[in-house]
């Protein structure tokens, strides 16, 4: 599965370190990093109540409407 997000320059400038770090792509970082997340003691199988219900492409559309809204703000 393909999914496009927009990350915080931080997390992307992590992840490329990490790729260049671990001779692995950006993705396969991603990846892990979230399967460790769902992993953790803190994932408890239930998803966030802010998305519960929603498809990843109303998520996504949420979060662009914020980025734009947090953009124009400045």
């Amino acid at each position: 599965m393909t999914i496009r997000i927009t990350l915080s320059n931080d997390v992307a400038s992590y992840l490329e370190e990490q790729s260049l770090t671990q001779n692995k792509s950006c993705e396969q970082i991603a990846d892990e990093l979230i399967r460790q997340a769902i992993a953790s003691e803190n994932y408890h199988g239930k998803l966030n109540p802010a998305i519960e219900g929603k498809s990843i492409n109303q998520v996504l559309d949420d979060l662009y409407v914020e980025d734009y809204l947090e953009k124009a703000r400045r």
